[in-house]
């Protein structure tokens, strides 16, 4: 699983600040895949698995908010993962 769960680590090692997160939100493969292939397709970037997912909850959370800006970070590219086989 991507994302900081793959590592592992116990949260007090992770080195956040855990009161001030509202909500977490689980991205199950094929819905990082979906997101991927729509940015791929739609707007021509080709990201990363953890964007991927990270766009994902965006789009979940755009159905559910109203006049907000939704920033979402491409920090990982899609070569990252090109020896993984998926």
């Amino acid at each position: 699983m991507p994302g900081i769960g793959a590592a592992g680590l116990p949260p007090e090692k992770l080195d956040i600040e855990l009161s001030i997160i509202d909500d977490v939100q689980l991205v199950s493969n094929q819905d990082w895949r979906d997101g991927c292939k729509i940015l791929k397709e739609n707007e021509g970037k080709d990201v990363g698995r953890t964007s991927c997912a990270a766009f994902t909850v965006a789009l979940r959370l755009a159905e559910q908010v109203y006049d907000k800006n939704i920033l979402v970070l491409f920090a990982d590219p899609a070569w990252k993962y090109i020896n993984e086989g998926d």
